[in-house]
C-alpha cells in the first residue's frame, strides 16, 4: 500500500469510499455524515486528499485543510474490506507528519458524538477533547493533538 497524491482520476473511488466508511452512521445519526456530502472532485482544487491504495484500487482517504495558524483533517475513511488493518491509523499518522513538515504543532480534527468508534481511536493515540458543540446541525466532537516527542500521549522510550 502507498499513500499518494490523490488525482481527478481518484475521485469516483474517493466518493465510493467516503460513502462506503460513512454509511453505518446514517442510521445512528438520524442523517448522512457531513463528508458524504462533499465535492471532492472540487475539493482537489481546495483541499489536500491523499488516498492510501494498492495498484488503482483506492483502500484509504484523507482529506486536510492547512488554515493561516491551523492543520484541519476535514476527513479519514477506509474501505470496509480493508478496515482494522491499520489503513486509517496510517492515513492519520501521514497527515500528522505532513503537518509537522509544514512547521505546525498541533493537528485539529472533528467527529460527531455518536461516532465513538473514531472517537476511541483518536484518544488512543493522542488527541484530546477541546469539547462539543453543534455546528451545521451536526453534534460535534472537537479534537486537539500535539505533535512531538513531549506531546501527551507520544510514545516514550
Amino acid at each position: 500500500m502507498k499513500i499518494r497524491p490523490a488525482s481527478p482520476a481518484d475521485v469516483g473511488q474517493i466518493t465510493a469510499c467516503i460513502c462506503e466508511a460513512f454509511l453505518p452512521y446514517i442510521e445512528r445519526m438520524g442523517k448522512q455524515p457531513a463528508p458524504m456530502l462533499a465535492d471532492y472532485a472540487a475539493q482537489l482544487e481546495t483541499r489536500a486528499i491523499f488516498v492510501a491504495a494498492r495498484g488503482d484500487a483506492v483502500w484509504g482517504v484523507v482529506v486536510f485543510d492547512v488554515q493561516a495558524a491551523e492543520f484541519w483533517i476535514e476527513a479519514v475513511a477506509v474501505r470496509s474490506a480493508h478496515r482494522g488493518t491499520g489503513v486509517g491509523r496510517q492515513l492519520l499518522q501521514f497527515a500528522e507528519a505532513h503537518a509537522a513538515r509544514l512547521g505546525h504543532a498541533t493537528v485539529d480534527l472533528v467527529t460527531h458524538q455518536l461516532m465513538t468508534e473514531n472517537r476511541a481511536l483518536y484518544e488512543r493515540i493522542g488527541y484530546v477533547s477541546q469539547g462539543a458543540r453543534t455546528e451545521a446541525g451536526y453534534a460535534r466532537v472537537h479534537y486537539r493533538k500535539t505533535l512531538g516527542a513531549d506531546a501527551p500521549g507520544a510514545a516514550r522510550t
